[in-house]
């Protein structure tokens, strides 16, 4: 092995490295960037409209667009987790007096009374009293474990809270470089990417 080659393998190990602990850096913040990546490229039509509105101020039509899709995404959000939580213990609830008052039960004779079915009966044995008891334990297994699901994240949410107001932050934060400076990173990349020009074209 020459000098040339040791030195190549050393810079290739010594980047692999330095990419390894840059993903681990970064790993926290995923979904952060992420968001506000799929955020960006939803909304960059309408930020390019109000940057021509506001005579090309890139940094003025960032804010004001990073402002406009908070306060698109953050209520809905805000209503998801507040009643989320409500929604499914609703649900079981229902569920179990649906069960209780004798529906599925009712539900069930009245397939069983279809003449369809009633000659499917009579050339097979079927056992419907096995199918409701099955068919009840179904639902109610179902209900409760959406319910406790359910509960369970909203809980993790709210323990969270400061978590889930730094990710926020984060969002609103990335909102506004992707926006301002979008087409700058997007053209970085293109340059630095190691493909043919046709390839790359393609690609991108």
């Amino acid at each position: 092995m020459t000098r040339g080659n040791i030195v190549t393998f050393c810079f290739i190990a010594l980047l692999l490295f330095v990419i390894y602990q840059v993903i681990k850096i970064f790993t926290p913040f995923v979904n952060a960037i992420l968001w506000a990546t799929i955020l960006t490229f939803a909304f960059y039509p309408l930020y390019i409209r109000l940057k021509k509105m506001l005579g090309k101020r890139e940094t003025l039509a960032a804010v004001l667009m990073t402002f406009i899709i908070i306060c698109i995404i953050l209520p809905p959000l805000i209503l998801v987790i507040a009643n989320v939580a409500t929604q499914a213990v609703e649900l079981y609830q229902l569920a179990s007096t649906y069960l209780k008052e004798g529906h599925l039960e009712n539900a069930i004779d009245k397939i069983r009374a279809m003449p369809v079915v009633e000659r499917l009966n009579a050339n097979s044995y079927i056992e419907w009293e096995q199918i409701k008891v099955t068919a009840t334990n179904w639902l109610l297994t179902a209900s409760r474990t959406i319910t406790n699901f359910s509960v369970s994240q909203a809980g993790v949410i709210t323990k969270n809270v400061f978590i889930v107001g730094i990710n926020l932050v984060l969002i609103a934060f990335l909102l506004f470089i992707f926006l301002k400076d979008g087409r700058k990173i997007y053209e970085f990349i293109y340059q630095i990417t190691p493909l043919e020009d046709d390839s790359k074209e393609a690609v991108f």
